[in-house]
């Protein structure tokens, strides 16, 4: 946070730059560094990708607008500030929404990993396509404080043995559209949002989350 700005009100950060080979998931592992992330959108197919992404205090937010602000990943130099204003994402409730699942897991394995944190009502796994990355899921607990344990350690986590970090999402509502940053249509910046001068830092010594 620069010297002259009033100190944040929320902890939603906007950013932008980002990798165009990453997914949601990776965008959060980057932020997860610097503490909780519950919630994340990240609009991967704009001219310039950028993302929206809360974190779970004030504190947390400021210290990953510090750590990342004006740094350098996967050759992309990653411009993050606090959002013009806070915004709710999914809201929370018992069913978690599940990709990158290993193709050789079944229901079974799921329940196994996912069985930690709560008791399970239902697991389904969906259809997908042969060149998927990994496969789909919903998994639906008794207890909203366990669906919420179970994406707060196993998002952005790989299971033992795999490379490829899961995707935990909640299960049901979508993202709410507000003016979380004002952001024109292909990415860019209006001319009501703009960015503080940021010196070029030196390259992101955070583990940068590898290509999915």
């Amino acid at each position: 946070m620069l010297a002259h700005e009033p100190p944040p009100k929320h902890p939603n950060l906007y950013v932008r730059n980002l990798p165009s080979q990453w997914d949601q998931t990776a965008v959060e592992a980057m932020f997860r560094a610097f503490g909780v992330v519950t919630g994340c959108k990240f609009f991967k197919t704009a001219h310039v990708p950028y993302a929206f992404v809360r974190m779970g205090s004030i504190d947390e937010a400021v210290a990953a607008v510090t750590g990342l602000n004006g740094r350098l990943c996967s050759g992309k130099l990653i411009l993050v500030k606090h959002a013009d204003a806070d915004a709710p994402y999914d809201s929370p409730n018992e069913n978690l929404y599940i990709r990158n699942i290993p193709k050789k897991w079944t229901e079974e394995d799921l329940r196994d990993h996912f069985g930690p944190y709560g008791e399970i009502t239902s697991v389904k796994v969906m259809p997908t396509s042969a060149d998927s990355p990994g496969q789909v899921a919903m998994v639906r607990f008794t207890e909203l404080e366990c669906a919420k344990a179970a994406r707060e350690k196993l998002n952005g986590v790989p299971p033992p043995g795999e490379a490829v970090a899961l995707n935990v999402k909640v299960g049901c509502g979508g993202w709410v559209s507000r003016h979380v940053g004002r952001v024109s249509v292909n990415g860019g910046l209006s001319s009501h949002h703009l960015w503080p001068s940021a010196a070029v830092g030196p390259p992101c010594q955070i583990p940068c989350p590898a290509p999915l």
